[in-house]
């Protein structure tokens, strides 16, 4: 009796948050029409789509297909705004936000996050070269190590950057991939180790090899990626910008810039805090060291245990573990495929350059306007693997202030090639368990349907090695009885074709006149071993040339 009483009670309470929280929501919707009456009273077709927008954000749901031809995010089609609807809407979100409470008053808070970032400049920070680091607060510092990290994660969990560290020789390290989560959209970017062996695009959405093809690919939940040359730029929804600088060459690597809004989140990772206040991005719990900034009058030995503190102690706060991975994996692989947490065993500085190497690195980066920190990153970086001097990204404004934009007549979507994903090829997964080739589907994704896109298709099935014997053996087994008589007909001997179907029956004893142990199988396993004597044929009339002239003539009498 007092169980049943107990779910009762939990099965009431239960109903009556839910209730609660639906009449919360309806009344968050309630609120929010007078903006969304303001946005479409600006354009119907495009302020229809910003509202439907901020308000999917706010419940992490997907945004609307786009009925305009621009590829905007919502937090760049909200700055083409007018100033004045801008100005009425953030006061309303103000003002909605401190009149409300629990699940309503967190959804307003979302959108007085989004809408203040239109007032808050961004900053950049940047993982380049071989890597130098470069924090929001304006810390340098550089980071030989080996394995996958955090660059940079806000409190909200709306973004998440990952980056991948390669060994490239004994005591040097590069970036060679990169993995993200926008908005709740999971992307990545790979320069080398394909998670499916296939290298004909590096960007990866859900686990998918997607081509952009020269256009604006969509995210689900309002994120956009774009290409310029050789970089690709993600866009979240919000406003947040990830630069990847794909580098070729001898060493397959990238640079990695990102630009955010320090007023509208919290953040933590490789590239710091955010919060103007450069001297606290190095602390950690396992030690209080404190170095500031690599290289302000630092002693060599000085220099080499800073890069220690740097390789173990800070490295290990942001090492991340399989579950919090946005990576994609081949078969059998994980986080600690790519882990080697003794790396480097040596810690290199410009100091180890040959002095005419090192200058001739230091003359080239000063003609290229570097200084400071920055020039001694680029000396490092050109003296020891001869890479080209980074300079630093650039993340110019997508729209200008208060564009004038034509009115939309005709709204049609605008919308990934394909849908809402696009068509991508497959890799098939192998057969032998325990084998290191790459699968088609990473692990921790969801499966995809079979639309194979054409051009890709072609690309990807080549390299496949399991395909080409599968066609082979259904194409044997029926040929065999049937079109090997046809075969040697036209090409090898004739002559030997048409005994196949008249020896077995009319004439059992003539076979094994030619060779004793082929035609006794005959009869026994049917026409089988017989398809097996003819190879043989070619060289049955070498050592008996008077037989063979017997036999013909008998069927050709017959």
């Amino acid at each position: 009796m007092k169980l049943h009483k107990y779910l009762l009670t939990t099965i009431s309470a239960i109903a009556c948050s839910v209730v609660t929280y639906a009449q919360m929501d309806s009344l968050f919707v309630q609120q929010f029409e007078p903006l969304k009456t303001q946005l479409v009273g600006w354009d119907k077709t495009r302020g229809t789509w910003l509202a439907e927008s901020m308000q999917a954000m706010v419940s992490n749901q997907p945004i609307p297909d786009r009925y305009f031809p621009e590829d905007f995010t919502p937090k760049e089609m909200f700055a083409v705004l007018p100033q004045a609807t801008q100005n009425n809407i953030k006061s309303s979100i103000e003002s909605n936000k401190r009149s409300t409470t629990g699940a309503t008053q967190r959804n307003w808070n979302r959108l007085s996050q989004f809408t203040t970032v239109a007032g808050c400049p961004p900053v950049i920070g940047r993982s380049y070269g071989d890597p130098h680091f470069k924090s929001f607060d304006g810390a340098n510092y550089s980071f030989q190590t080996v394995g996958e990290y955090t660059l940079v994660k806000s409190a909200s969990g709306h973004m998440n950057v990952q980056v991948r560290q390669k060994a490239e020789g004994s005591d040097i390290s590069l970036n060679n991939a990169v993995a993200m989560s926008v908005a709740g959209d999971r992307i990545a970017f790979y320069t080398e180790d394909k998670p499916d062996g296939n290298s004909s695009t590096p960007l990866r959405v859900d686990g998918e090899a997607v081509y952009l093809e020269n256009r604006p690919y969509f995210l689900e939940h309002g994120g956009v990626i774009r290409q310029e040359g050789k970089d690709y730029l993600v866009t979240w929804p919000t406003g947040e910008t990830v630069r990847i600088d794909m580098r070729g060459g001898n060493q397959g690597f990238m640079n990695i810039a990102v630009s955010i809004f320090p007023c509208s989140d919290n953040f933590d990772g490789l590239l710091g805090n955010a919060n103007s206040n450069r001297i606290d991005d190095f602390n950690t719990s396992a030690s209080n060291l404190n170095f500031g900034n690599y290289g302000d009058g630092m002693s060599d030995a000085m220099h080499r245990e800073y890069l220690n503190f740097i390789a173990r102690d800070f490295s290990n706060r942001y090492r991340i573990t399989q579950q919090e991975s946005l990576f994609d994996y081949g078969f059998g692989q994980s986080t600690f495929t790519f882990t080697n947490s003794s790396f480097p065993q040596v810690h290199r500085t410009t100091a180890d350059l040959p002095a005419n190497q090192r200058d001739r690195s230091r003359r080239e980066c000063e003609r290229m306007g570097f200084t400071g920190m920055d020039l001694d990153a680029c000396v490092f970086d050109n003296g020891f693997l001869r890479i080209p001097p980074t300079p630093a990204p650039v993340f110019p404004p997508r729209t200008p202030n208060n564009p004038v934009l034509p009115p939309v007549v005709n709204p049609t979507p605008n919308v990934n090639p394909g849908g809402r994903k696009p068509q991508r090829p497959m890799v098939q997964e192998p057969k032998e368990p325990g084998t290191r080739q790459p699968i088609a589907q990473p692990i921790g994704t969801r499966p995809t349907e079979p639309t194979l896109e054409r051009k890709p298709n072609d690309i990807q099935n080549e390299p496949a090695p399991e395909p080409a014997p599968e066609p082979a053996r259904p194409v044997r087994k029926p040929v065999a009885p049937r079109e090997e008589p046809r075969e040697p007909q036209p090409v090898r001997t004739p002559q030997p074709s048409e005994p196949r179907p008249s020896r077995p029956a009319p004439t059992p004893a003539p076979a094994p006149r030619p060779s004793v142990p082929a035609p006794r199988p005959v009869p026994t396993p049917a026409p089988a071993p017989t398809r097996t004597a003819p190879p043989p044929a070619p060289s049955k009339p070498a050592p008996a040339p008077a037989p063979a002239p017997k036999v013909t003539p008998q069927r050709k009498v017959g």
